[in-house]
């Protein structure tokens, strides 16, 4: 079998969806039966970022990359089936073609996405629906998501959840001595929809009175509210707005964090409360879209509309050695359950199973 393997994502910024392609990519290969062949495909070029009429260049590219120049690529190199793990999927291939469909976030939250990409998201996520064998998605959360908002047939969707092994091979920097002595961490950007206010009101209710928190992750369409609320209060010395960090400062702020903090409305995934629990921080997520389901008991869970219960929860989180104690061993075998190595045996099957079908 020959698997064309589909990493055109990484001609865009990367994110989170670039490393699921290259992880999984990796352990694909590793876990290739003897005959079968895993062949990556990079797509076209992409030009330099900046001038706004470049963004209506790339996108043309991307529409050229999936109307032909991907099926041109495919025919010449025999590919047996097409895997793209980015959510897309060519527009016209006589091969079983497989998806990873991440989430339909653009759909539950609308606001935290531009109007272009709402509309390009809808149509291509709905043809990879419509058109893939198979669709891999992150969590049963996400899959019956799928079919409610993207009319994905039930019987196409496999959960296949991603691996975390990856996040305990980056070294954390020397230790930080700008950093405070006790915090509670929080990572994702500053979207509406990651709900990082409820964190500011809870620290106004009342948490214990030398615990800080620390947000880290890129400005978003809630950065100037959230830092606006968090300076006029008189905790503001005891919030801090880090931005985006190396990966082995945000393996320092994980290591040395008092607890982690998640209260997004929602993912369907979610790595970093995963990510704080496989370092041994413990954590308390949203009750809301995945995060309950991949966190299972390794995290304790908060209504993400009551500021008042969340501070209350902090209080034990950070104070309570017990429930501490409790959370890390618990949440470091919850974590141990993601590997790629189990991704990859899902992903495989799937692709065996498709090309059966034909």
């Amino acid at each position: 079998m020959r698997l064309g393997y589909d990493l055109s994502i990484l001609r865009h910024p990367r994110a989170g969806t670039a490393r699921y392609a290259e992880e999984l990519l990796a352990a694909m290969t590793a876990s290739a039966a003897p005959g079968d062949v895993v062949l990556p495909i990079r797509g076209l070029p992409r030009g330099p970022r900046g001038l706004r009429f470049r963004r209506y260049l790339h996108l043309a590219e991307d529409l050229a990359w999936w109307g032909v120049g991907g099926a041109a690529v495919a025919a010449r190199t025999r590919v047996s089936a097409w895997f793209c793990p980015a959510n897309t999927l060519l527009m016209a291939l006589p091969r079983p073609m497989i998806v990873t469909i991440h989430d339909a976030n653009f759909l539950t939250q609308p606001d935290a996405y531009d109007r272009g990409y709402r509309i390009y998201a809808n149509r291509m996520f709905r043809h990879a629906a419509r058109h893939a064998s198979r669709i891999l998605t992150d969590s049963a959360y996400s899959a019956g998501e799928l079919v409610r908002l993207l009319d994905a047939p039930a019987s196409s969707i496999v959960v296949a959840y991603p691996g975390l092994d990856h996040a305990l091979r980056v070294q954390p920097d020397r230790p930080d001595a700008s950093l405070p002595k006790r915090y509670a961490l929080c990572i994702g950007q500053t979207e509406p929809h990651k709900n990082i206010g409820l964190l500011i009101e809870a620290w106004r209710v009342g948490v214990p009175q030398d615990l800080h928190l620390v947000i880290v992750g890129p400005p978003g369409r809630d950065d100037e509210r959230l830092r606006d609320l968090a300076s006029r209060s008189v905790l503001r010395d005891r919030i801090h707005f880090l931005g985006s960090v190396s990966e082995g400062r945000l393996a320092r702020l994980y290591e040395n964090a008092t607890c982690f903090l998640l209260p997004s409305r929602a993912e369907g995934f979610g790595f970093p409360p995963l990510e704080a629990m496989a370092r041994g921080v413990p954590t308390a997520v949203a009750a809301a879209g995945s995060l309950p389901e991949v966190t299972a008991k390794g995290a304790l869970h908060f209504d993400c509309d009551d500021a008042a219960a969340l501070a209350n929860l902090v209080q034990g989180l950070a104070d309570d050695d017990r429930l501490r104690r409790r959370l890390v061993t618990e949440g470091r075998r919850v974590a141990r359950r993601y590997r790629w190595a189990d991704t990859a045996e899902v992903a495989w099957s799937a692709v065996r199973e498709a090309i059966e079908d034909e």
